[in-house]
């Protein structure tokens, strides 16, 4: 596999432009009051971004895992560190995934980091 290949010949790229061609017309058709992505995927990435697109508030399970390192995994840790930016609700295992979350977030964010 080459950089940036994610199997069969697709790319991160080609993977998230068709994600999110799908996820617009979920969102349209659906119209959610909320959206629930898990983890760290590209998928959960894209739905996240999906219902901002939208304005619809994102919850997020498993938030606030870090290594601290940007490309380690790749692309999960960038993925997880989007994902917050575009959450409103955090719901992270551990206290010290909370208090990743809650140091990344812009002040008065209406936002809750939930164990």
């Amino acid at each position: 596999r080459t950089e940036g290949e994610v199997g069969g010949g697709a790319t991160l790229p080609g993977l998230a432009a068709r994600i999110l061609a799908s996820l617009d017309s979920v969102m349209r058709t659906s119209q959610p009051d909320v959206v629930v992505v898990q983890g760290d995927t590209s998928s959960a990435l894209l739905g996240a971004l999906s219902a901002f697109y939208w304005k619809v508030p994102v919850a997020h399970v498993e938030a606030g895992l870090r290594t601290g390192r940007r490309y380690n995994p790749f692309p999960e840790e960038m993925h997880r560190r989007l994902i917050t930016a575009l959450a409103t609700l955090h719901f992270s295992p551990t206290s010290l995934n909370a208090w990743n979350v809650l140091g990344e977030m812009a002040p008065a964010a209406a936002a809750a980091a939930v164990l």
